[in-house]
């Protein structure tokens, strides 16, 4: 009888470890539990603040094809910021310019609510906003472009200075823009009519400092007095991108003496305009020029 009941015993005991090492073992109770909830990358999200431009001809965006959750995730759109009203189809309905809608995910049982911009481009509501900044050197912050950011520059026969330009988009129209260099004559000798500017297309990423082998014939762009070009540099921008050129005063070393009590003005103006077919409230072009001494 005693045999009989150990055995029983024993033979409970070996279920319960199978039961146990099953249990410990299965991967999937622990995907179950994690919850995952992600935007897509064509979203930047910045915290709780997510931002996203679409197309003009973009009238309906579905959030389900532009959010992943799994496991223990989900969420809800709405148009009111405490989500009282959800939207079941997570499809909202875009008009031009800035729409703004809430979404609330919830993953693991913790909440966050993120609010969304979505901006949708066109006439009708669009807007160009455009900044510019520089830096002296290339490892410098961006500064606001203001006058006087050659002041105390020394110009002499060899002397070259730089400063590295931030086009940028701050708007929701893309726009055209082009760089237009110009001199006044302050003291002196025209001084402008022996430096020579070079222009050189600085990659963001990564971006290096401007060197000799820069001074090349493709980025010369003539002499202050008489550039080779109305225009000095040109490109086109989309919305949240920008473009960085470095532009650069070179005075010729064949430069003699009589230059040396000169002194001159630069201005430097930054013209932008729509592309074609896009417009807002003030027109279709934005002057940003700037004089620069």
């Amino acid at each position: 009888m005693k045999k009989r009941v150990l055995t029983i015993l024993s033979l409970i005991l070996t279920l319960c470890l199978l039961v146990f090492t099953f249990s410990a073992c299965d991967p999937s109770t622990t995907e179950d539990n994690d919850g995952v909830f992600k935007f897509s990358d064509d979203f930047t999200v910045d915290g709780i603040n997510v931002t996203i431009q679409v197309e003009e001809d973009v009238e309906f965006l579905n959030f389900n094809d532009k959010i992943t959750v799994s496991g223990n995730a989900s969420y809800i759109v709405s148009d009111e910021l405490d989500c009282s009203v959800e939207i079941p189809s997570k499809e909202v309905a875009l008009s031009y310019g800035d729409n703004f809608y809430y979404v609330l995910a919830t993953v693991n049982g913790k909440d966050t609510l993120y609010h969304v911009t979505i901006n949708r481009k066109g006439s009708s509501a669009g807007t160009l906003d455009v900044s510019l900044a520089y830096k002296k050197n290339i490892n410098n912050s961006w500064a606001e472009v203001k006058g006087d950011i050659y002041d105390g520059e020394i110009w002499e026969p060899g002397n070259t200075v730089v400063r590295y330009f931030r086009i940028r988009n701050e708007g929701s129209l893309d726009f055209n823009y082009k760089l237009e260099i110009k001199s006044n004559v302050t003291s002196g000798i025209d001084i402008a009519d022996v430096v020579d500017i070079y222009v050189i297309d600085v990659a963001d990423d990564g971006m290096q400092s401007v060197s000799n082998s820069d001074y090349v014939p493709e980025n010369y762009k003539g002499t202050v007095k008489n550039p080779t070009d109305k225009y000095i540099f040109e490109g086109t921008l989309e919305w949240g991108d920008d473009s960085i050129v470095a532009v650069v005063l070179k005075m010729q070393t064949t430069a003699n003496n009589k230059y040396a009590d000169g002194e001159f003005d630069v201005d430097v103006c930054l013209i932008a305009t729509l592309v074609e077919a896009e417009e807002d409230s003030f027109g279709p072009e934005y002057d940003a020029g700037a004089d620069f001494e």
